[in-house]
């Protein structure tokens, strides 16, 4: 395996779409992902790393959500020997200071402004991918995922609720509200082949792909 080769021609293995550009995705054998764009909710980098950590905590496992805030908890029974104790826990993220003093005079300032609005989108890709998968056909399953009429389509449903329960629980009006949907994401692909056929096929270098980088990734609006 050449690496130089490999990270030379990095650009051209992997391809990042969106709703625009949709009917570019190639109908190939591929693994999949996908990212939350970072844009800068409300022109403003608080609400925008406050909503991305909600994202990175959620638990695609309905039986550890709150119905009714959506927040990710557990119930645990301590036994002693007489009695129990029960306790719930909750992921939150944990809140390091951050330098964002300045980010009013940031906001203020056109070309300050675009120069960081624009450099954190295209840093979407640094992060964690909400969901990973495996497919035969790229641009179908790029289709299954945005079509909301879709009983089965899962991470759709899963995204919708958890935009729906953070706008409810996060935000007073309106105004605040973040309107997203997978419609607005970043899908990305990487495209599989095969080389010899009578060897493995498609499916199954998909499928041990898409196992690895789930274990790696650990996406959260995908299932284990």
């Amino acid at each position: 395996m050449d690496q130089i080769k490999i990270w030379n021609n990095v650009a051209k293995n992997i391809s990042f779409y969106t709703l625009k550009t949709a009917d570019r995705i190639p109908e190939a054998s591929g693994v999949y992902a996908w990212f939350l764009p970072l844009w800068l909710y409300q022109k403003d980098i608080n609400k925008t790393l406050h909503f991305v950590q909600q994202a990175m905590l959620y638990d695609s496992d309905s039986s550890f959500r709150d119905s009714t805030k959506g927040e990710s908890v557990r119930d645990a029974d301590i036994e002693f020997n007489w009695d129990s104790v029960n306790i719930r826990v909750k992921k939150t993220p944990k809140d390091k200071r951050s330098n964002f003093e300045n980010w009013d005079s940031v906001r203020n300032d056109d070309e300050a402004y675009d120069l960081i609005s624009e450099t954190l989108m295209k840093a979407s890709i640094f992060s964690r991918p909400l969901y990973i998968g495996r497919t035969n056909n790229l641009k179908s399953r790029y289709l299954q995922h945005t079509d909301n009429t879709q009983e089965r389509n899962s991470f759709n449903i899963r995204f919708n609720e958890f935009v729906s329960n953070y706008n409810q629980n996060f935000c007073d009006d309106f105004d605040n509200k973040i309107n997203i949907t997978v419609h607005d994401l970043i899908f990305a692909v990487i495209k599989v082949n095969s080389h010899d056929n009578n060897i493995i096929t498609d499916k199954n270098l998909t499928e041990l792909l898409e196992s690895a980088l789930m274990k790696i990734a650990q996406p959260p609006f995908s299932s284990r």
